[in-house]
């Protein structure tokens, strides 16, 4: 997943959200991507001492998380979401 999540750009992350026909639609999507995300995070699948990959893997939520909030905040009222 974290390969995926990397190789995604802000592009691609537009183009799959404009998709979406209502603010329901989009809020469900955002909701399962930020409980992918915090399963990523709590659990980790790397053993503690290889640094360099879950040091990847944040790098790569972080992306995410950052495309997500621009996207609820550029769709309208938060609110609403």
């Amino acid at each position: 997943m974290t390969a995926i999540l990397r190789q995604m750009t802000d592009y691609h992350y537009q183009r799959y959200i404009d998709n979406f026909d209502t603010l329901t639609d989009l809020s469900d999507f955002l909701m399962e991507i930020l409980t992918a995300i915090e399963e990523l995070v709590t659990s980790s699948v790397y053993p503690a001492d290889w640094n360099e990959m879950i040091l990847l893997q944040n790098w790569s939520v972080l992306l995410v998380v950052v495309v997500v909030s621009v996207a609820r905040w550029s769709n309208g009222n938060v609110s609403d979401l």
